[in-house]
């Protein structure tokens, strides 16, 4: 139960007309501006939803059921493995990281969260991911005009310190 005092596993589940009803889901899924992808304990595409296809110009059917290496790549699959292989350890995963995809670079924020079956094995996960290219650049310019300020200070002090002392 949510802080409402209401269940969402059971509300989903019971005849209750304010409930969604799970075809909902799929919409909601397709709806999402972020990337969303299932993968499988065989590091399979079991489910990516539009977001996820647009960050590499293609569709959903073009992604799923492919291997995860064959699809991003071995350099991207090597990289991330181990934030796979602890969600699909049972781990809920979250990471960011600078991506080398084919198309280009991307800084990722991402969340891995495992899906277990009924008697509590993990069957695959669900990867949140979010673009933070962007924060990230501008987290570097900030940085790099941190440093000309305080070198600009630190110039300006040694003029100072070079000028005769006031009267």
């Amino acid at each position: 139960m949510d802080s409402t005092g209401i269940d969402p596993i059971n509300l989903v589940a019971s005849n209750d007309v304010s409930a969604p009803s799970n075809d909902i889901f799929p919409v909601l899924l397709e709806k999402a501006t972020c990337p969303i992808v299932y993968v499988t304990k065989d590091y399979r595409y079991k489910y990516a939803n539009l977001a996820y296809a647009s960050w590499f110009g293609t569709t959903p059917g073009h992604i799923i059921g492919r291997p995860i290496k064959e699809f991003l790549g071995e350099d991207v699959f090597v990289r991330i493995k181990k934030h796979m292989d602890a969600a699909l350890n049972g781990e809920e995963v979250h990471f960011e990281d600078e991506i080398p995809y084919k198309q280009g670079t991307y800084f990722i924020e991402a969340t891995y969260s495992p899906d277990f079956d009924e008697n509590g094995k993990v069957k695959g996960y669900v990867a949140i991911l979010n673009d933070i290219t962007s924060k990230k650049i501008v987290e570097k310019e900030l940085r790099i005009k941190q440093l000309e300020l305080k070198s600009s200070k630190e110039h300006y002090e040694k003029l100072l310190e070079m000028l005769p002392a006031a009267v």
